[in-house]
């Protein structure tokens, strides 16, 4: 990352630099280059489709927006290309339809300052923050195993409780992966955590044709129902609509066979239609995803829940299917058993 502007010549930093112990009073500090995206997004609650699956997180994100007289800090867990970005932006927006000041920025940038601020022996420049009313931190995970930044995002919490302003962060996986940082972990304990379900049929739908649209082509049903069937993210969605609209474009004309160029992104059906969202529904759910070969961690994020829930969730599936023969018959339906 460069030679070091202060210290001593051919040493350098710990993995894990103690920023806050090594502040230089004296030092300038330098400006953030491309930190901060330039407002209005294209991205806005309007565009953000979906149906009762994510009432709830749209609705309480537009309310922290609007009247955020009881939650100031949300944090959004989800897959990747579940549309946490797009909710973000969506919420910058709203803040800027309202006359105020919002700023979004990734973790990486914040990683990188901070990392930049120790090798150049200065304070680390965050000055943007202070000035914005609404504060927005995408990709919260990558800061996983980086416990000074983590400590940041702690502080950065305190600081945002303390003056009325909003703190909304986003990222993959739950709060028990940052297990590094419990400061940080038992912030998160007080926050609104949000989650993004997989969209409904109908939903994949808009998605799919409203990508279709922005391209200009119009494929035939039998595509529109392969991909609408078989990709539940949607950003595989609208990658599907990209591929489409690229070999129309080379070709004049669609594939005979949608897997030919559509294969990779199909995805499992969602688990949860199998067996429900209620208690027990998330036992079998994920004994369901164990048995088609998703490892813990991956079971953990798509449940929203610990790893150490993971496994007493599968020890209770297996109790439960010891004694119900309807539920037995309908995992060897599955051909899981």
């Amino acid at each position: 990352m460069g030679e070091r502007s202060g210290g001593v010549k051919g040493t350098s930093p710990p993995p894990h630099p103690p920023f806050f112990f090594q502040i230089i009073p004296t030092a300038v500090e330098k400006p953030l280059p491309s930190t901060i995206s330039s407002l209005p997004f294209p991205e806005s609650f309007d565009n953000f489709y979906y149906e009762r699956e994510n009432e709830f997180t749209v609705s309480a994100l537009r309310s922290i927006i609007l009247n955020p007289s009881h939650y100031r800090i949300a944090v959004i867990f989800a897959p990747a290309g579940m549309g946490k970005t797009h909710l973000l932006k969506a919420c910058a927006n709203e803040s800027l339809n309202l006359g105020e000041k919002a700023v979004y920025i990734s973790s990486l940038r914040i990683l990188e300052e901070l990392i930049s601020a120790y090798r150049e022996r200065r304070k680390p420049n965050f000055e943007f923050l202070r000035g914005s009313k609404v504060i927005l931190i995408d990709d919260i995970h990558i800061l996983k195993g980086r416990g000074f930044a983590l400590e940041f995002l702690a502080r950065l919490m305190d600081k945002v409780e303390s003056s009325g302003k909003i703190l909304i962060m986003a990222g993959q996986g739950n709060p028990s992966q940052f297990s590094d940082s419990p400061s940080f972990k038992t912030r998160l304990m007080s926050a609104l955590k949000l989650g993004i379900n997989p969209p409904s049929r109908k939903v994949r739908e808009k998605i799919f044709i409203s990508a279709c649209k922005r391209l200009g082509i119009d494929p035939p049903r039998r595509l529109k129902d392969f991909v609408v069937e078989n990709v539940i993210n949607p950003r595989g969605i609208i990658g599907s609509a990209n591929r489409l609209g690229a070999y129309f474009e080379v070709f004049r004309s669609f594939p005979d066979d949608p897997s030919e160029i559509l294969g990779d992104l199909v995805e499992m059906e969602d688990p949860f239609k199998l067996f429900g969202r209620g208690k027990v529904g998330k036992y079998l759910t994920a004994y369901y995803l164990k048995m088609k070969g998703k490892s813990v961690e991956e079971i953990a994020g798509i449940l929203n829940c610990s790893r150490a829930s993971v496994y007493n969730y599968i020890k209770r599936a297996k109790e439960i299917l010891q004694k119900d023969e309807k539920l037995r018959e309908k995992m060897e339906g599955r051909k899981l058993l």
